[in-house]
């Protein structure tokens, strides 16, 4: 440090920095307490190693540090020590994934950077000359809080946490909340975890598949919710079509859903899950599609399926014993008939084309 110096720049930062050049040695700015005023970012610094959170005061004449605190990991994450309490995010373009729609917000405007170097979340107001404040309070709810110069007093602009579907994992895995009663259900194709908790309105263990995966899957679109958990999410951040995105996860036995990264403008990007799905909410507006991977034997009994798969030669081989006699049923116009079973143990049916089938051809080419 070469002559430190301190200052009060126009945002009201204060900040110390050598005579000499304008590198910030400290500022305030990184150090929030309770309060995220205008200029302010929450997220880490990769070179210095400054992480920047708000904590909220331990009593309302306290401030001291108290219980919740609000970081940013890249969700936004409201912690009650170290449970966390609610959740929002991914970041999707323009919010977070779960926060107030404000595509559609007159007052604030939100942005995430991210590199190699740092993840850092901001809020600003369109109004420069607003005078505005997001604060965690002693209860854990964060406001977005604007001056009123005629009653002069803060204003609530709006809160973050309002119902019982903002609460973090207490439906556990694999399901979501509506908001209706019960507020609870499983994802389709999916059963309560513990039967018996549930009908006693207790979610917690949440849901588990009703047939286990498998490389053969599809996909079911879930829309207008909140992303699911996505922190040990991979990202590929490029401009592709849905159908490629679909078409990775596919190739990706552990792919558990994938969606869109960036729904700005123009799509792009996609976010792949690879392991249970926690955290999932409807949404009346901002809300995403989220595509579920199932079993393909389930994939018989939905009705949003977007396309059936092609199975290569050898799985066919491989269900149906190499066409062994033992598994043959049957013979039409087409061809022979064989059964078989697919990973999953779901009973299937191959037909086989006939080199002398009067039929085979022009019905392929229908289908």
């Amino acid at each position: 440090m070469r002559n430190p110096t301190t200052s009060l720049p126009e945002l009201e930062n204060l900040v110390v920095k050598n005579a000499d050049d304008d590198d910030f040695l400290w500022q305030i700015f990184d150090y929030p307490c309770d309060t995220l005023l205008h200029g302010m970012s929450l997220g880490w610094n990769y070179t210095t190693g400054v992480e920047s959170y708000l904590s909220s005061w331990s009593t309302e004449g306290d401030p001291a540090p108290g219980r919740y605190t609000a970081y940013v990991d890249p969700h936004i994450l409201i912690k009650y020590g170290e449970t966390i309490k609610n959740r929002m995010g991914p970041w999707n373009g323009i919010t977070m994934s779960g926060a107030p729609d404000v595509s559609i917000d007159p007052m604030y405007v939100t942005s995430l950077e991210r590199s190699t170097d740092m993840v850092m979340y901001r809020e600003d107001s369109h109004d420069q000359s607003l005078i505005s404040r997001s604060v965690v309070t002693i209860e854990g709810e964060t406001r977005q809080l604007i001056w009123n110069s005629q009653l002069q007093t803060w204003t609530v602009y709006r809160r973050t946490v309002s119902d019982p579907c903002d609460a973090y994992d207490c439906f556990g895995v694999n399901a979501y909340c509506d908001g209706n009663s019960p507020f609870c259900r499983c994802l389709y194709r999916f059963v309560p975890n513990d039967p018996e908790s549930w009908r006693r309105s207790v979610w917690s263990g949440g849901c588990v598949r009703r047939v286990a995966l498998n490389c053969l899957m599809m996909f079911l679109r879930y829309s207008e919710i909140k992303l699911a958990d996505a922190r040990n999410c991979t990202i590929r951040d490029e401009e592709i079509v849905l159908e490629e995105c679909e078409a990775e996860c596919k190739r990706n036995c552990s792919c558990t859903g994938y969606t869109r990264v960036d729904i700005s403008g123009e799509e792009r990007g996609c976010l792949f899950y690879h392991r249970e799905l926690i955290d999932i909410r409807t949404l009346l507006t901002g809300g995403q599609d989220l595509y579920i991977r199932l079993a393909f034997s389930e994939s018989f009994r939905a009705g949003s399926i977007r396309e059936l798969p092609f199975f290569s030669f050898s799985t066919i081989l491989k269900v149906t014993d190499d066409f062994a006699a033992k598994n043959k049923f049957g013979e039409g116009g087409f061809g022979p008939e064989y059964k078989g079973k697919l990973e999953d143990g779901q009973d299937t049916a191959v037909k086989r084309l006939s080199k002398t089938s009067s039929q085979g051809v022009e019905e392929l080419k229908m289908k």
